[in-house]
């Protein structure tokens, strides 16, 4: 069975860390398929407006918890399947 997606937990990178304050964090869905403009959906059939962010694989998130990105932290992911 192949994951079209996964569900992330994530908090703005944009937030300064302080080990005494509580980081809020949010959840959003990551396609691993491709943006259909015509039909505002991804290759799996999922709305444009339920996606936070298009991924190639499993591995490309691996890779921002690896090495954050400046704009949001990934701090955990769920994948998701058809």
């Amino acid at each position: 069975m192949q994951a079209i997606g996964a569900t992330i937990k994530y908090y703005w990178g944009d937030v300064a860390y302080h080990p005494e304050e509580e980081i809020e964090n949010y959840t959003a869905y990551v396609s691993f398929g491709e943006l259909d403009e015509d039909a505002d959906v991804d290759s799996y059939g999922v709305s444009d407006d339920m996606i936070f962010y298009y991924a190639e694989n499993e591995q490309e998130l691996q890779d921002y918890m690896e090495s954050p990105s400046d704009a949001w932290i990934l701090v955990d992911y769920q994948l998701e399947y058809k």
